[in-house]
């Protein structure tokens, strides 16, 4: 069940003793809108006046503006909160708002509209909103009413004194916030970081009738201050309290136990579907991330607007740990069958250091997998709290190897590469050029032809799918080793920018990912050595992937 609307909630009864509904308000706002903002509809490539999609009128601009102090006359609410899933118009309604305050509002001189958000990036998106749809009007440009200052983010109403300034955190110049008097708009709060939610909460206070509007989707951990915003709107909706009447909530956004999987249970929590959202490319996106894993927190958080704690789940643990050898001893199975390593070195002193083989059996298509890690043992017990592990524990079982030292001695982990040369058939190792330097010297027994070097990033998307696909199909059996059962349930997966083809893997917040990193090289590793079977294309993945989850 989705959250309540605003009316259906106590508040709004209580409210209503100390507001009366002017409909001429929010009516001022539409006009506006609708003779100077102009839009591009993406559905008819045509240029149109701006209109309010139905929940944006309902449910924001009508009670906002509409609803005013029985006795002052001004406007009632002073702040909206609004949690939305991606897609479904935040950034016009950022920009129509804030474009039209100096004319519907009594804003007194040389006040400020602030649009706040996270990152340059963002910044740039919400200006060029409020700029194109004013530009592609153009009445109040010819009036002289406006003068756009590209370089700074600024436009300044010339005939109201009033400066509409888009500011971003990531260059702290939204402490230019400091001091003003202002309108405020927050955009994408969980990129936001409390004080600059505070300053302009303060900064809002101090105009005669203020506003602060915060609007985006929900975050990934439940902490800070967007879940207490969250959580203020929930209360309020929810009828937890009836003590901030001041207070506008808006939420689309489904709840931890609605059904996900449900295509109109989803659709429910995004009302710009058939206005902003095409509800064909939309249903598409939500088929391919109930087959695709690592597609689904991204889908659920950012269409669902459901909080979740990571940005891909990727490999699924309880495959893995069905995948663990248990028919005798491993060694036997992969003494004589050609292997390949790879390595990833610890950075830093509290970081691990894995080395991971992978053993290829050609006639079953099977690969065999066994670990090594290393970590220092100064601040161990720190260590096992913020990487939540216990290496105590995990080194006495064996599954780590503890070191009395800060750092990883390069010339050790070289020598346990020359043991396992030694012991095993090692047919190539791999490694990230960078870290491959200082192992080098220690390595001149190895004929260099047996070491590669393995690019991070997209490069190893082949060997990410390819893991992938071999836990889900139960093609991978491993040694059992706790260190790397811990990377496994921890790693996320980065993807392209069209949020399709997996391509770098990543560690969930911020955990430790070293040995999947390990494997996945080694993987690599045999996949340039030609052994493995031949590369997926994204449709070979997308159809194998579908076959194995029906």
């Amino acid at each position: 069940m989705p959250y309540p609307l605003y009316e259906q909630c106590s508040s709004f009864g209580e409210m209503q003793k100390y507001a009366e509904f002017k409909p001429q308000y929010p009516e001022a706002v539409r006009g506006f809108c609708q003779n100077y903002l102009t839009i591009l509809d993406t559905q008819t490539g045509t240029e149109t006046p701006f209109e309010f999609v139905p929940w944006q009128w309902e449910q924001v601009i009508k009670p906002l503006f509409g609803w005013r102090d029985k006795k002052t006359g001004e406007r009632w609410f002073q702040y909206l909160y609004c949690f939305l899933p991606r897609g479904n118009g935040k950034t016009t309604l950022l920009g129509s708002i804030s474009s039209c305050l100096p004319y519907v509002e009594n804003m007194p001189d040389s006040s400020q509209i602030a649009l706040v958000s996270p990152t340059r990036k963002q910044s740039s998106i919400l200006f060029n909103s409020a700029k194109n749809m004013l530009l592609k009007n153009g009445k109040l440009i010819k009036k002289g009413h406006i003068k756009i200052k590209n370089n700074e983010k600024v436009i300044e109403f010339l005939k109201k004194y009033v400066t509409f300034d888009v500011l971003t955190c990531e260059n702290s110049n939204s402490d230019k916030l400091e001091g003003y008097c202002c309108i405020g708009f927050l955009d994408e709060l969980e990129g936001l970081d409390a004080k600059t939610i505070l300053t302009m909460g303060e900064s809002c206070r101090k105009m005669p009738e203020p506003l602060l509007c915060t609007i985006g989707t929900v975050g990934k951990a439940k902490r800070g201050g967007v879940w207490d915003i969250f959580n203020e709107s929930i209360d309020i909706l929810e009828d937890r309290t009836t003590d901030n009447l001041r207070v506008l909530p808006v939420v689309h956004a489904l709840k931890d136990q609605d059904d996900w999987e449900d295509i109109d249970t989803v659709l429910s929590v995004n009302p710009s579907v058939g206005y902003t959202i095409n509800e064909q490319v939309f249903r598409e996106a939500h088929a391919k991330a109930i087959k695709m894993p690592y597609l689904r927190s991204s889908f659920k958080r950012k269409n669902c607007n459901l909080w979740c704690s990571t940005e891909s789940n990727w490999l699924n643990i309880s495959k893995w740990l069905d995948c663990q050898y248990t028919d005798g001893d491993l060694e036997n199975v992969i003494q004589d069958l050609p292997g390949y390593l790879g390595v990833d070195l610890s950075r830093t002193h509290g970081d691990l250091t894995s080395i991971v083989g992978v053993w290829w059996d050609q006639e079953i298509n099977m690969v065999y997998t066994k670990s090594w890690f290393y970590t220092p043992s100064n601040d161990l017990e720190t260590r096992c709290i913020r990487d939540d592990c216990n290496y105590i524990d995990y080194a006495e079982d064996g599954y780590i190897n503890l070191l009395g030292i800060n750092e990883i001695p390069f010339d050790l982990v070289a020598k346990k590469i020359l043991e396992i040369f030694d012991n095993y058939s090692i047919r190539c190792i791999g490694m990230d050029r960078a870290l491959k330097t200082y192992l080098d010297p220690y390595l001149e027994d190895i004929d260099q032809d047996y070491v590669t070097n393995i690019s991070q990033g997209s490069a190893l998307s082949q060997a990410c799918n390819d893991l992938y696909n071999r836990i889900e199909n139960g093609r991978i059996q491993h040694d059992g080793n706790k260190i790397q059962n811990y990377c496994v349930s921890n790693v996320a997966l980065k993807t392209t920018v069209n949020g399709h083809f997996p391509c770098k893997i990543a560690a969930s917040s911020n955990l430790r990912i070293d040995g999947v990193s390990a494997l996945v090289t080694a993987l690599k590793t045999a996949l340039i050595s030609g052994i493995a079977e031949k590369e997926m294309t994204e449709d070979d993945l997308f159809k194998h992937i579908e076959q194995l989850t029906g």
